[in-house]
C-alpha cells in the first residue's frame, strides 16, 4: 500500500469520525432543544388550560349485567351488514322518513328484522346507568385498547332507523326503548377518556337528535302527549357541551403528544414510532401538538359561525401533529362539531318546551316567550334562534345559517337538525 493511499484512508477515517461526531452533537442538540421546547409547551398548557396528568382516571369495575358498554359492544358485534346495507342505512339516516320510498322502507324493515338479535342485545343497555368500555390508558409501554368504534357507529345508524320505524308504526314503547339505547350509546362514548370515543359519541348524538326532532315535529295525535315529550326530553344528554369539548381537547393533547414522545400505540395493529424518531423529533412533535391544542381551547367558547377563519389551524413548522401523530380529525373541526351538536340540542330542547307550552295553552305564543333556549345565542352560529309563529297555528324554529356551516365541516354530509316545524297543538286527546 502506497504512502499516498494510506494518507487518503487516514484522511477518510478522520473525516468519517468528524462527520459522525457532528451528527451526534447535532442529534444531541436537537434532542435537548426538543426537551426544552416540550417542557415550556407543557408548562404553558397546564397553566392556561389544565393538567395533563390523567393517572386519576380509573375504571369503575362494573358487573357485566350493569355495564351498558358490555351490551353495546356485544350487540354491535352481532349486527351483520353488507356494504350495500350500510349505504342504504346511511342514506336513510340522512333523509326524512316522509321521503323514504316504499321499496327503501321495506328493505330497511327487513334489515332491522334480520339483525333483531343484535338490536335486542343493544337494547339491554337502555336500563344501565353506567358504562365502562375497558379502555386501557398506557404507561408508555402498552397500547390504548378501544372497542370497535366502526361497529358501534354502524349499530347507532341501525338503531336510528329502528327508532324511526317504531314511531312511524305508532309503537311508542319500542320507539322509546330504542331512543333510550341511542342516548346511552352517545353518553357512554362521550364520557370516555380517549381521543376517538368522544367524537363518535358526538356523532351518535346527532342521530339521536334526528329521532327526537321527528317525533316532536309530528302532527300525529300520539306525538302531542306531554308525558311522551317529557320522556324524550329526559333522553337528551345533559352534560355541559363546552366543558365536554374542553375535556376532549385536554385528553386529546395528552394522548397525541404521548403517541409521538413515548411510543404509545392506539390499537393492537398500530406500530409505535421508532426510538430514533422519538429521540430526535418526539419532543418537538409533542410540543407542536400542545401548542396547537392550546390555540383550539381558546376557541371553545367562540361560535364557529362568528369567525370561521380563526378555526383554521394554519401551517405548522414540522407538521408533526398531522404527519406523525394519530389525530383523528383536525382539532379545530372537532371544536366546531361539538358546537354544532350543542346547537342542535338547544333547538330540540326549545322545541319540546314550546310544544308542551302550546299543548297547555292551546296555541303557541304570538310573541317570543322568555325561555333559556330562546334567550341565549347558540354555541355554533352565535345567533338567537328564529321564532316564527305561522297563521295556520304552527311554529317555525331555526338557527339560520347553521346547516350551511355544518356542511362546510364534513367530508361526508349528514342531516343535522337546525330547524323544526311544530304543528298546531292538540288540545283534546293530548291532554
Amino acid at each position: 500500500m502506497t504512502i499516498m493511499r494510506q494518507s487518503w484512508i487516514r484522511r477518510g477515517g478522520i473525516a468519517g469520525a468528524v462527520l459522525l461526531l457532528v451528527v451526534l452533537i447535532a442529534s444531541l442538540a436537537l434532542h435537548l432543544y426538543g426537551r426544552v421546547r416540550f417542557a415550556r409547551a407543557e408548562a404553558g398548557f397546564e397553566a392556561e388550560v389544565g393538567s395533563l396528568d390523567f393517572a386519576h382516571v380509573e375504571s369503575p369495575q362494573l358487573p357485566d349485567e350493569e355495564n351498558a358498554a358490555t351490551w353495546l359492544v356485544a350487540g354491535a358485534a352481532a349486527i351483520v351488514l353488507s356494504n350495500d346495507d350500510r349505504q342504504l342505512i346511511h342514506d336513510a339516516v340522512n333523509t326524512a322518513h316522509a321521503e323514504w320510498d316504499r321499496e327503501q322502507e321495506e328493505t330497511l324493515r327487513a334489515l332491522v328484522e334480520r339483525n333483531r338479535g343484535g338490536l335486542e342485545t343493544l337494547h339491554q343497555a337502555a336500563s344501565c346507568e353506567q358504562s365502562d368500555y375497558g379502555i386501557v390508558l398506557p404507561d408508555g409501554r402498552v397500547s390504548v385498547r378501544v372497542p370497535d368504534l366502526l361497529r358501534l357507529l354502524a349499530a347507532a345508524k341501525l338503531l336510528h332507523v329502528e327508532a324511526r320505524l317504531a314511531f312511524a308504526d305508532e309503537d311508542i314503547a319500542r320507539g322509546l326503548v330504542v331512543t333510550q339505547t341511542l342516548s346511552r350509546l352517545s353518553t357512554s362514548l362521550t364520557g370516555e377518556h380517549t381521543v376517538i370515543a368522544p367524537l363518535v359519541g358526538n356523532a351518535v348524538e346527532t342521530w339521536l337528535d334526528g329521532v327526537v326532532a321527528e317525533v316532536v315535529g309530528s302532527a300525529a295525535a300520539w306525538a302531542a302527549k306531554p308525558t311522551l315529550l317529557a320522556e324524550l326530553e329526559a333522553m337528551l344528554p345533559r352534560d355541559d357541551p363546552l366543558a365536554t369539548t374542553r375535556r376532549f381537547l385536554i385528553e386529546a393533547a395528552w394522548v397525541e403528544s404521548s403517541v409521538v414522545r413515548l411510543g404509545w400505540r392506539l390499537g393492537d395493529g398500530d406500530e409505535p414510532r421508532s426510538g430514533i424518531y422519538r429521540y430526535l423529533f418526539g419532543n418537538l412533535a409533542g410540543a407542536e401538538i400542545l401548542e396547537a391544542v392550546r390555540r383550539q381551547v381558546e376557541l371553545v367558547g367562540v361560535p364557529y359561525g362568528s369567525a370561521p377563519e380563526r378555526f383554521d389551524p394554519g401551517p405548522s413548522p414540522l407538521q408533526s401533529h398531522k404527519r406523525h401523530a394519530h389525530v383523528v380529525t383536525p382539532f379545530s373541526k372537532a371544536v366546531a362539531k361539538f358546537q354544532s351538536t350543542a346547537s342542535q340540542r338547544q333547538l330540540i330542547r326549545a322545541a319540546i318546551a314550546l310544544r308542551r307550552m302550546g299543548i297547555a295553552r292551546g296555541s303557541y305564543p304570538r310573541e317570543r316567550p322568555s325561555i333559556a333556549e330562546l334567550d341565549e345565542p347558540d354555541a355554533f352560529t352565535g345567533r338567537l334562534m328564529v321564532y316564527g309563529p305561522r297563521d295556520d297555528g304552527s311554529l317555525w324554529l331555526e338557527f339560520e345559517g347553521a346547516a350551511e356551516l355544518d356542511r362546510s365541516l364534513r367530508e361526508r354530509p349528514i342531516m343535522p337538525v337546525f330547524a323544526v316545524v311544530l304543528p298546531p297543538p292538540f288540545t283534546g286527546e293530548s291532554q
